[in-house]
């Protein structure tokens, strides 16, 4: 009793099919798609943006302080060599200690020594009544802001 039709099932129907299975290509195409539609959508504000330069004076002629070239900072290191303190700093390389008046005073004339910052950064075996010299040193040419270290 055969009714002269075939038989329809799964397996006649994968074994009569020819090609590639489409389905993981479609799936795929579609996170891309997706992917590159919400990062537009996040890079489109962005590019009416207007950035604005900041100006170096403000509209009464002032400069401002948001480009104002900050205060420099030396550094005086204090260390011994053969049993005496020598400086090292400002200008000197290994110098004695009585060089070191002249040479901060030399170089609060050439900068303002009240906006300089000085680091005094002396060694171990310095001895302190050497970093309080220095520092007396210091404030006696008119640096005002002297660190230690």
């Amino acid at each position: 009793m055969t009714h002269g039709w075939r038989r329809r099932d799964a397996r006649a129907l994968y074994d009569r099919h020819t090609g590639p299975n489409m389905t993981p290509m479609v799936d795929v195409v579609l996170v891309i798609l997706i992917f590159f539609m919400a990062s537009t959508v996040i890079m489109g504000p962005e590019l009416l943006l207007q950035a604005g330069l900041g100006r170096t004076a403000n509209r009464e002629g002032k400069a401002d302080p948001r480009f104002a070239i900050t205060a420099p900072t030396f550094t005086v290191r204090l260390h011994t060599d053969a049993g005496r303190v020598v400086v090292s700093g400002l200008g000197l390389d290994a110098a004695a200690l009585d060089r070191l008046g002249p040479a901060a005073r030399a170089l609060a004339g050439e900068v303002n020594p009240a906006a300089v910052s000085v680091s005094l950064v002396p060694e171990d075996s310095v001895p302190y009544e050497a970093v309080v010299r220095v520092q007396d040193t210091l404030t006696a040419a008119g640096f005002e802001k002297i660190k230690l270290r």
